[in-house]
């Protein structure tokens, strides 16, 4: 019996310290994968496989918090560990954040994991919260939860081993969380909060992966000049305001996107139809001149916007050029008009 007993702790205690040596490997791993992939989502696809293969884990849910919603990496054995990423707003979710690791109980594991956005065929026997805290503020980046159908599963070692990999995966969130803040940052306007020019390839790009209509045009603003001139610059910069805010009032439900080109100058894409495009720029041209704002002016002031068509052969360069000279041959009419420039040949729109 003793002997028995002997063999059996041996067997645990082997068992034990080949998972310790498999946790340090996939540490090491995950660490190696940050400095080859080139996005977070990345890592956290190889991290979730990893932790997988390597903990025996049934599930891996793993979310960062971004303030008004919820970023979720999942994989279980449900879906045949399949990868998944998704979003969900914080009002709809129970996770309660806290900044301790914690062990749950076999009745607080009763609850449904399903509000996660997944679902649980059959029941874990042991599960597992680690917090993802950033080490120099401690303010709560996410978390883990991990689950397994095997009791008492998550050990004392496995708890300390995802602690320390919960370090690592907080710092990771942090540098992604200010790379994209100083990504951001380089590609706005500062006075405006718009996109600048140096954003245009990648926003005609995103445009063009789910639409097959895109109009870009460009809306310069009429005799800018004398508003400086006769108002002063700070009345220049309120009217450049106004003039971003109105634009982003009438495009943001068409999923357009604008641009502050340079100067007075904006350039505008718009997934829809040409037609629908100039009667929503139309719009745009009417609300300016008869606004409260511009009327108090009481200066000469307007709108001209030249349009271009897009077409498998053309980038957005080509594109702004087209939609330039729509705006040149639109001046030379008189200003305050929407031109379309299709193929060289001008029209009203």
């Amino acid at each position: 019996m003793q002997s028995s007993d002997n063999a059996k702790q041996l067997e645990e205690l082997e068992n034990e310290l080949n998972m310790q040596r498999g946790m340090v490997w996939l540490l090491g791993e995950v660490m190696k994968t940050a400095y080859e992939t080139t996005t977070f989502v990345e890592l956290m696809e190889s991290t979730t496989d990893m932790i997988m293969g390597v903990t025996g884990a049934s599930s891996c849910y793993l979310w960062v918090d971004k303030k008004n919603y919820l970023r979720i990496f999942e994989r279980n054995i449900d879906n045949n560990n399949h990868f998944r990423s998704y979003d969900i707003l914080k009002s709809n979710s129970v996770i309660n954040n806290p900044k301790e690791i914690h062990l749950y109980n076999s009745e607080e594991i009763t609850q449904n994991i399903s509000e996660l956005g997944c679902s649980t065929k059959m029941l874990p026997k042991s599960r597992l919260y680690v917090p993802l805290l950033d080490f120099t503020t401690s303010k709560l980046l996410g978390g883990i939860i991990l689950e397994q159908f095997t009791a008492d599963y998550f050990t004392a070692n496995k708890q300390t081993f995802f602690q320390t990999l919960g370090v690592f995966i907080a710092i990771n969130i942090k540098k992604a969380n200010i790379l994209a803040l100083a990504t951001r940052e380089s590609e706005l306007d500062p006075m405006t909060k718009l996109y600048n020019r140096r954003s245009l390839d990648k926003l005609f790009n995103l445009a063009k992966e789910n639409n097959d209509d895109i109009i870009v045009a460009i809306v310069d603003i009429d005799y800018f000049k004398s508003i400086n001139d006769i108002k002063g610059h700070d009345t220049g910069d309120a009217v450049i305001k106004f003039v971003a805010k109105l634009l982003c009032g009438y495009l943001d439900p068409l999923r357009g996107t604008v641009v502050r080109y340079g100067g007075d100058e904006f350039v505008i894409i718009i997934p829809v139809h040409y037609l629908d495009a100039a009667a929503v720029l139309n719009n745009i041209l009417e609300t300016y001149i008869n606004s409260d704002f511009i009327k108090s002016l009481k200066l000469l002031t307007s709108l001209t916007i030249g349009m271009s068509i897009s077409a498998s052969n053309l980038n957005i360069q080509n594109l702004i050029s087209i939609a330039d000279e729509a705006l040149l041959e639109g001046k030379r009419l008189g200003k305050n008009v929407v031109i379309l420039n299709n193929h060289g040949s001008f029209s009203k729109v």
